[in-house]
């Protein structure tokens, strides 16, 4: 069972437990939704971007078969779009 306790914190970040039960991070920048770090999946440039401000955050295939957006540069991974209040991701191949 997660706790936000005994989750690392991510620098500027506060620690969260996310929807699945795993360790996350608070993201500001994507509406203060708490976001599982690490999360699988791989670049895909056959799933749709997320523009955020002056960055556009690539798509990437999730080990479901479904669309989500990758970040690396705060160590999210394959992100799930309903996990930042967007729609379900479309179907991809992983």
């Amino acid at each position: 069972m997660c706790h936000p306790s005994m989750c690392p914190s991510g620098g500027f970040s506060q620690p969260c437990c996310a929807a699945n039960d795993q360790c996350g991070i608070i993201v500001m920048l994507l509406g203060g939704a708490c976001v599982e770090r690490n999360a699988p999946g791989s670049p895909d440039s056959s799933c749709p971007t997320l523009p955020l401000g002056q960055i556009t955050v690539p798509g990437c295939c999730k080990p479901n078969g479904t669309c989500g957006f990758f970040d690396q540069a705060l160590g999210l991974g394959c992100i799930d779009p309903t996990q930042i209040g967007q729609p379900p991701g479309r179907s991809c191949t992983p």
